[in-house]
Order: C-alpha cells, then sequence, then structure tokens
C-alpha cells in the first residue's frame, strides 16, 4: 500500500469508520490494547446502524483478527497441557501472567481445571486493566485469580512473588517491542524467576499483511505511536535457548502471522 493509499485509509478510518465499534475501540483504548484484544476475541460485529455493523464486519473478519484468534486458540491449548501436566507433577501450579491486561484467554483456560489446585496472579502496569480483569474473574465464579499492578521489565517484581512460578505466559506482550534486547531481557527475567522445570508459554508476532498500513493508521494501548514489529520465531528461540530454555512445541497460523511457544526451563 502506497503513501496516497494510506493517507486516504486513514481518514476513512477516522471518519467513516468510527461507525464501527471496534475501529472506535481501537483509537480510543489503542490497538494493541487489552480491551480491543478482548472485542477481537468476542467476534461479534456490532456499530452504529446497519453501516456500522456491516464494517466492523468486514474489519473483525480481517485475516489479521482471525490470526489473533487462532493465536488465543493455540495459546489455551498450550497453556491448558502445561498446566495438565504441572499438576500430575507437582500437585498443584502457581502460573504468572505478565503484562496480562484482562487475560480473558486466561479466565478461560482456568475454567476447565479444579481451582482448589492453582493459583494465578495476573500483573499489568494500568489499573484501569486490573480492575475490569478482576472484576471479569469474580463474574465468572473464578476466585483463585489475582490482577496486581507489576512491570514485567522488572527484576524487584518478580522477586516479591510469594513463591517461584510453574508457568509464565506472555501473551502479545513482544508484539510492539521495536528492539531485540528487551525481549531477550525478558526472556531472561522468566527464566530466572520460572521454578526448576517451569514453563513459559509466549507469543510471537512473525508476519503482518500490511504493517506499513497498521503503523501509520493506529496507535498503542498507550497512546503512543503504534511501532508493531515482526520477527522470525527462529530467532527468538534461539536467544530462549542460549538463555536456558528447551523449546518443546510451536503452533503457528496458516498465514504464519504469530507462533505460539511452549518453552521449558532447562
Amino acid at each position: 500500500m502506497n503513501t496516497l493509499q494510506i493517507g486516504m485509509l486513514k481518514l476513512l478510518v477516522h471518519t467513516v469508520g468510527r461507525l464501527s465499534n471496534g475501529v472506535r475501540i481501537a483509537h480510543r483504548h489503542g490497538f494493541t490494547s487489552g480491551k480491543m484484544l478482548d472485542y477481537v476475541y468476542r467476534n461479534e460485529p456490532s456499530g452504529k446502524g446497519p453501516l456500522g455493523r456491516f464494517l466492523d464486519r468486514a474489519y473483525l473478519s480481517h485475516e489479521g483478527w482471525r490470526a489473533v484468534r487462532i493465536r488465543t486458540q493455540h495459546l489455551q491449548e498450550l497453556l491448558a497441557g502445561a498446566i495438565r501436566q504441572a499438576l500430575q507433577e507437582r500437585g498443584e501450579v502457581f502460573l504468572l501472567d505478565i503484562a496480562a491486561g484482562h487475560a480473558r484467554y486466561l479466565q478461560d483456560a482456568l475454567l476447565k481445571f479444579p481451582q482448589t489446585r492453582i493459583e494465578a496472579v495476573c500483573w499489568d502496569l494500568a489499573d484501569r486493566w486490573l480492575e475490569e480483569g478482576q472484576q471479569s474473574a469474580a463474574d465468572r465464579g473464578l476466585r483463585n485469580i489475582l490482577y496486581d499492578h507489576g512491570d514485567a521489565m522488572n527484576a524487584l517484581d518478580y522477586r516479591r512473588l510469594p513463591r517461584r512460578p510453574d508457568i509464565v505466559v506472555a501473551s502479545g506482550f513482544y508484539d510492539w517491542m521495536e528492539e531485540d534486547a528487551p525481549i531477550q531481557e525478558s526472556l531472561r527475567l522468566v527464566h530466572d524467576a520460572l521454578a526448576e522445570g517451569g514453563c513459559f508459554v509466549f507469543t510471537i508476532q512473525t508476519g503482518h499483511v500490511d504493517l506499513r498500513m497498521v503503523n501509520a493508521v493506529f496507535h498503542r494501548f498507550d497512546g503512543g505511536p503504534l511501532r508493531m514489529t515482526t520477527r522470525p520465531a527462529a530467532a527468538v528461540h534461539g536467544w530462549a535457548r542460549r538463555i536456558g530454555f528447551r523449546i518443546e512445541r510451536v503452533r503457528s497460523d496458516e498465514w504464519r502471522y504469530h507462533a505460539v511457544t511452549l518453552a521449558r526451563k532447562r
């Protein structure tokens, strides 16, 4: 897509596009916000009038969002497998979700397991998402999830956990990191924090249908410019192996836009 086409699309998105509830959420809360992803996961088109619903249906059915929904399915599958194995081996599970947002995918996964044997902590820096996530968990009868203020890039926050997590989850966290160094540092922090033999389930954005267009039209979850970045899964897996992880399972969508990885601390 050339500069003129991007400019025209940006104008349409900022005017007529706001009839779509999905586009409105992207502008108000950010393209990478938990609010936006929750809306995409629900996949129920809505908007102002017939035109708004039509635009919203087109927005939600875009292959980029379809790939995100497949990513979530893969994430839940690998997460459920890690929980099941940890329960068998340890009898109980302590799970940490870093930069979690609402973490509805985690709530969905935990509903399949006995709550008395699993304790989960969801970190985020935004009080609003913590409050909404905790309320959502309560509404769904999940009393074993605590939404807490935590910085996924701060070693001190990992040290104040009640014990070493058996499983750590990071969904979408690395998508907006422009440089490689913060991802490598995050992998190291998670590896250091995990219990021996613990699992890290994380996502990587490996491709996009039109990254230049998305970065030009939308903004980030914190209001800053969107600089979504793609990376080969092999590169991130290489960093993880050097730090001390063993890559056990990788799932990807048909377009190869996202990879979901289950890595184990050696």
